[in-house]
């Protein structure tokens, strides 16, 4: 497989959010934005203090990249790698990387303000704006 364009700037990414607690990641459709950034901040030690939440804005879409993360990391969907999504939670103790709607994140949210079990939440497709993802930013 070749290296997805996201990957010729792990270094650059990774030194500008150690430097900024908001950061702004733009690329092509097909960069590897939504598969390949949280492996690599769980490669770079970040889910050593939380997992990472990535949110989705379809459940379809939760569900599908989070399968690609699980097998690409090659462990089982649900264990270090899982989805929740609306009537649906594949994830465990051993999640580290947890893939979800904006929707599920707001939930969180209500019961968790501070979100604390994550050391990094990704807001992903955010352009794709809704009252959710509007509120979590």
């Amino acid at each position: 497989m070749a290296a997805l364009p996201i990957l010729l700037f792990e270094d650059k990414i990774m030194e500008t959010v150690e430097k900024n607690s908001v950061v702004v990641i733009i690329g092509e459709t097909g960069s590897g934005k939504s598969t390949q950034l949280s492996q690599i901040l769980h490669r770079r030690g970040y889910t050593r203090s939380g997992a990472i939440a990535i949110t989705q804005p379809r459940r379809v879409a939760a569900v599908s990249v989070s399968r690609r993360v699980a097998y690409e990391v090659g462990v089982q969907l649900g264990e270090e790698v899982g989805y929740a999504i609306r009537f649906e939670d594949r994830t465990s103790d051993k999640t580290c990387i947890k893939y979800l709607t904006d929707g599920v994140l707001l939930r969180e949210s209500l019961s968790n303000p501070e979100l604390d079990q994550y050391s990094v939440i990704i807001l992903d497709e955010a352009h794709e704006r809704s009252l959710n993802t509007h509120t979590l930013s």
